[in-house]
């Protein structure tokens, strides 16, 4: 899994609609501590990200006002080796009527690497 900066990430689709409330909490911890937490996962050949829509909607901003630094940020991790892994286990005659469980990450990410942040992603 490679580590991947807000700039590589930057116009990746989110999975979910954002809390403005919960994207300014976010906002001023990651300018009072910078980057704390869980990577953002993201698969960069479907140029996706499967958690983080907070995240991404908080560097966005950040990164719209011209904060230095911000593009250069590690914040994600390409986990696609991992998720087409999981794809290829799918039975290969009812993939028309698979959708990936972005809402219970822990059936794909169990027992990887990714499992080291369970206690930090809500969908897990």
């Amino acid at each position: 899994m490679d580590e991947m900066t807000y700039r590589q990430i930057s116009c990746y689709a989110t999975p979910n609609p954002t809390d403005g409330s919960h994207v300014d909490e976010i906002e001023q911890s990651i300018l009072e501590h910078g980057w704390r937490g869980a990577p953002i996962l993201v698969d960069s050949i479907q140029g996706i990200c499967i958690t983080g829509s907070h995240r991404m909607a908080a560097l966005a901003r950040l990164a719209g006002q011209g904060r230095h630094g911000i593009g250069d940020m590690k914040v994600a991790l390409d986990v696609h080796g991992i998720v087409q892994d999981w794809w290829d286990k799918q039975d290969p005659e009812l993939l028309d009527c698979v959708e990936f469980p972005y809402d219970s990450l822990g059936s794909v990410f169990a027992g990887t690497e990714v499992e080291q942040y369970k206690d930090e992603i809500a969908e897990w």
